[in-house]
Formats: C-alpha cells, structure tokens, sequence
C-alpha cells in the first residue's frame, strides 16, 4: 500500500501501527500548576473555615492571572493549604494587647523571576508558624525541588517565603 493509495477497508491492518500512512499520538497533558486559581480556591476553604464571628479578615492575593509553574499541582496545593491555613489562623488570633480594632490581613504575593518563581505568604498575626508544621513543609518542598524560609516581620506577623527553581530543560539521545 502507498502512502498516496486510500484506504478502502479491505485490509484491517492499513490503519494499524505497521501501516505506512501517519501515525498520529495524544499529545501527553501539559504538567503545570495555575498558581493564582489554586490560591484562591484554598483561601476561600480556609477563610471559610476559620472565620471569626463579629471579625473581618482581609485576604490580599497578588499573583500573575495565567502563572504557571512546573509542578504537581497536588504537591504544591499539600505545600501551599498549611502556610495558607497558618497564615489565616494567625492573622486570627487575638492580639494580646489592642489599642482599637487590629487589622488581621494575609497577604500572598508572587514573583517571577529569571531563576524561579517565588512566593510570599505574610501575616498580620503575633508568632511565627508552628515549627513542626514549617519543618512537614520544608520536607514537601524539598521534595518539590523548593525551599522555604520564615520570618517575623518588623511591622508584626510573620512572613513564609516559597522559592520554586525552575527545572532545566534535558535533552536525551534519541
């Protein structure tokens, strides 16, 4: 059979792999996490979650719309859900000491640079994330080929910050 011959159903094997017309393969699904819709859907569960009657929480989230890194989005939503969830539970939680209303605010800002993508998770709260939860973090992130670091803020409250490397493209013999 040629390549410019039609194929008239008369030989089964014409479409299969051995036939000499092209072979056409699923390209595989692209590997990538939307970063800022992953965020909002863990903020709006924790939010909820952890609402304080009578209180309002202001929840900042300054990431690109259509930023993509490359990882497993459910590595990064286990990464992300605690920083998130300490983040709102500390901006939460009662001052211990208040001249008027404190304002409880999470801000997460990412930014993209030439060697990775980087993410802030800041609170308004009075202490730092819980150690054994920032020490579970820091084994998922290595794992994720990231790192984290944490950090009081000068202005009160505590700052996470995720740094995703960006993998480096590999080229293998054929």
């Amino acid at each position: 059979m040629t390549h410019a011959s039609a194929h008239d159903g008369s030989d089964p094997a014409a479409d299969g792999p051995l036939s000499d017309g092209p072979m056409i393969l699923p390209m595989p699904a692209a590997r990538g996490t939307a970063v800022r819709e992953l965020l909002e859907s863990i903020i709006a569960a924790q939010a909820d979650a952890r609402a304080v009657p009578g209180d309002r929480l202001r929840v900042t989230l300054d990431v690109p719309a259509g930023q993509v890194i490359d990882a497993d989005p459910e590595m990064i939503r286990g990464l992300l859900e605690p920083l998130v969830a300490a983040a709102i539970a500390a901006a939460n939680r009662p001052a211990v000491q208040t001249d008027g209303p404190r304002l409880r605010e999470v801000v997460v800002t990412g930014i993209d640079t030439a060697d990775a993508f980087e993410l802030e998770i800041a609170d308004s709260g009075s202490a730092l994330v819980d150690e054994r939860s920032l020490a579970a973090c820091c084994d998922l992130a290595r794992r994720c080929g990231a790192e984290i670091t944490a950090m009081r803020c000068p202005e009160g409250g505590t700052a996470v910050t995720l740094r995703l490397a960006r993998r480096r493209a590999r080229r293998h013999a054929a």
